[in-house]
């Protein structure tokens, strides 16, 4: 009975082809990198761990080297399974193909295609991972002034509700280490499904009132957030991070309750 109710075309009907090819590819990875028999197709669908292994608890995911990734990471599993050589080719890949892809799985593929690099490199990043992305040191000064900032030029409720939640993505996008953010407007957009007349009206506004600033690059503006207010990173870059982004902008973060908002 146990082999009938795990024959293929049961688990295409159950979980469908896609679900079922991408199980199989996932077990027969498991059994080159091990050696021998992993799991079979089915215990791959339902979750089941691997023979002679914990099933995976539930909560942080902490690494011996402090690094917390979340289990089954896609950058993770390529590493997994590839040689520098094959790391390199992967990251190349995955590149090129994001270019063909809407905004949204652009960015996340160029993200995957970073991460890859990185483990590469043999410099991936260490960090307490939240489950995905990274986490960013947020100082309370910073997110306080700037709503107190909102409210003082006169924003409608709703719209500062808007603009700090356009704060919060583009925080949580930022680059590691750095002050840039990781989103252009259009991908920004698209993420949040506003539209990009919107997305640029809240970005003005959100300049305006100096939680962010856009640097013009070629045919493009990047967005930058003061690192004094939001950093990802370790210790020993910010400093480095808060200079260049004084370089790039000519602002520094103003956080005493007097000070006016900096000009547009």
């Amino acid at each position: 009975m146990g082999a009938q109710a795990h024959s293929r075309s049961r688990l295409v009907s159950r979980f469908g082809e896609a679900d079922v090819r991408l199980a199989e590819a996932q077990a027969e990875a498991e059994r080159r990198n091990l050696g021998r028999p992993g799991r079979a197709a089915w215990e791959v669908l339902e979750g089941r761990p691997q023979r002679g292994q914990r099933p995976a608890q539930q909560g942080l995911n902490l690494h011996p080297a402090g690094q917390q990734r979340p289990p089954g990471k896609g950058s993770d599993v390529l590493a997994a399974m590839l040689d520098q050589d094959g790391l390199k080719a992967a990251a190349a890949l995955t590149r090129a193909a994001a270019t063909k892809l809407d905004p949204v799985r652009r960015a996340e593929a160029r993200k995957l295609a970073e991460g890859l690099e990185d483990v590469a490199k043999g410099n991936a990043q260490i960090e307490f991972d939240l489950w995905e992305g990274g986490s960013v040191n947020l100082g309370h000064a910073f997110w306080d002034e700037m709503r107190r900032r909102l409210v003082a030029v006169g924003t409608p409720p709703l719209h500062q509700a808007v603009s700090q939640a356009v704060l919060a993505e583009l925080i949580r996008h930022m680059e590691f280490g750095g002050s840039r953010v990781l989103l252009t407007a259009s991908e920004l957009a698209a993420l949040m499904r506003m539209q990009p007349a919107s997305i640029s009206r809240t970005l003005a506004s959100l300049e305006a009132i100096g939680a962010i600033w856009r640097v013009q690059q070629g045919r493009q503006k990047l967005i930058h957030i003061n690192p004094e207010g939001a950093f990802r990173g370790g210790p020993g870059a910010h400093q480095a991070a808060v200079v260049d982004f004084a370089q790039k902008t000519g602002h520094t973060l103003q956080s005493g309750p007097d000070q006016p908002a900096p000009a547009a």
